[in-house]
């Protein structure tokens, strides 16, 4: 995708022949293509084939294809309660974005737009919580738990339809703010080509799409997870014998989302919401990836918690453990957003925020201005948010021990994700700040983990 910094670096040939055939044709390609069976084969998987890895997941062998032809054949789509879950979070999602909240704006965009938004996320999550929670204790779950494969086959389905619906709408009719056209459909199918999509002047599709949608279905995964555990082992459940690695699973999973729905407007300053095109990596990834791949552990646990290796004095640890990397990561963002509040003028950790003043040229040649926090947690490393994040994901993941890689499909997915972020930040960064980045660079010499990387 051009801008004026690209124009401005010119790059060789190599680079653009580079940037042309694999960036934005070949890997866009598999990433549609393979992205979809991922996320079905690894429910699928899970729920139907027991997690039993070692016969549906070799690859290029037949039993392999067998496993994909039978979890395509074993798909119902007509079945009305998961389309009912679909449109149910569809519509609920819509009408939360109309609650009363306080109104902020997004970073501007290179033509002067600046979206605006309501900080409701986190009254909406404690009112879903509190209508959901009851209903999954009164009633059985279970054969949604069963069903959880066809959800996942149904959303990608309508993931699909979904972004070709935006990519049509950004041709014909784009929002205000940035809108980029390549001569290259298959790059605008997956990247997107609208950057702040919106239905009507109060619903931003970015935040019903990855926020409302995707992250509350992977809430309410993790709750039919732990309802359909106690279903099956009512009995355990009545000596007194609770699931402990699931039950921490899905404890840490709820205070990380609560924190996320907390600090929503934390989300729509990030990388993802200001630099990301709205399409097929972010859309669809929030409405069939995210909750596929990132509530396995849950899925997973239902049937294969090893209980007697983790206990109540391990679920206390990882709990706590968990707890305070969830928060960490909020306080690291909220150390950000208070320096550029205060344009640098306050203290971290009890002394004078040490910043460097950089200038910067928006794209009509007008110098800009912004700081770069070089203390407190930003002192440590230049993106500590994100091993945070791990140590996060970890807790989440780490009930599971080492019975098996599946539940740690969904960590080493964050892992690559927040590498690959580090590595665009940093590109971004060095092409809009230049010197000023360097010097923050010398400043705060690691990326992610002091010492080592």
């Amino acid at each position: 995708m051009t801008n004026k910094y690209d124009l401005l670096s010119k790059p060789s040939l190599a680079n653009r022949l580079y940037n042309r055939l694999i960036r934005e044709t070949i890997y866009p390609t598999i990433a549609i293509l393979l992205s979809p069976i991922v996320v079905m084969m690894a429910t699928y998987i899970v729920v139907i084939k027991n997690s039993y890895l070692k016969r549906a997941l070799i690859p290029l062998t037949t039993t392999a294809k067998l496993t994909v032809l039978e979890a395509y054949h074993s798909i119902k789509w007509s079945d009305l309660e998961c389309w009912s879950v679909v449109g149910g979070l569809i519509l609920w999602g819509i009408i939360s974005l109309h609650f009363p909240g306080r109104k902020y704006h997004g970073p501007p965009t290179p033509n002067g737009y600046r979206p605006e938004y309501w900080h409701s996320g986190f009254k909406y999550y404690i009112i879903s919580m509190i209508i959901i929670c009851p209903l999954i204790w009164k009633y059985s779950v279970l054969h949604l738990y069963y069903k959880i494969p066809n959800l996942m086959a149904i959303l990608i389905l309508f993931g699909i339809i979904f972004v070709f619906i935006l990519y049509l709408k950004g041709l014909v009719f784009p929002d205000p703010g940035v809108c980029d056209i390549t001569k290259n459909p298959i790059f605008d199918f997956y990247w997107g080509i609208e950057l702040y999509p919106h239905l009507g002047p109060f619903v931003s599709l970015k935040v019903l799409i990855v926020s409302r949608f995707g992250m509350f279905l992977w809430q309410l995964l993790a709750l039919v997870a732990w309802k359909a555990n106690y279903e099956l082992y009512i009995a355990s459940y009545n000596r007194g014998h609770i699931n402990w690695p699931l039950t921490t699973n899905v404890l840490l999973t709820s205070l990380y989302l609560a924190f996320k729905f907390y600090t929503e407007d934390n989300y729509m300053q990030s990388f993802d919401a200001i630099h990301d095109r709205f399409g097929f990596y972010l859309a669809w990834g929030s409405i069939a990836f995210l909750p596929g791949i990132y509530s396995l552990s849950s899925i997973y646990l239902v049937k294969h918690s090893p209980m007697e290796q983790f206990g109540l004095l391990s679920a206390l640890v990882v709990l706590c453990l968990g707890a305070i990397a969830i928060y960490l990561t909020y306080c690291v963002d909220s150390q950000r957003s208070h320096c550029r509040q205060t344009n640098g003028k306050c203290n971290i950790w009890g002394q004078p925020a040490k910043v460097i003043r950089a200038t910067y040229l928006d794209n009509y040649g007008i110098t800009k201005r912004t700081v770069l926090l070089a203390s407190g947690y930003w002192g440590i490393a230049r993106h500590i948010n994100y091993t945070f994040e791990i140590l996060a994901t970890f807790a989440i993941c780490c009930p599971s021990l080492l019975t098996s890689p599946i539940p740690y499909i969904h960590l080493a997915t964050v892992v690559a994700m927040l590498l690959h972020r580090t590595h665009r930040d940093n590109q971004r960064c060095a092409k809009k700040y230049g010197s000023h980045w360097k010097e923050y660079c010398q400043m705060v010499s690691y990326k992610m983990i002091p010492g080592l990387f």
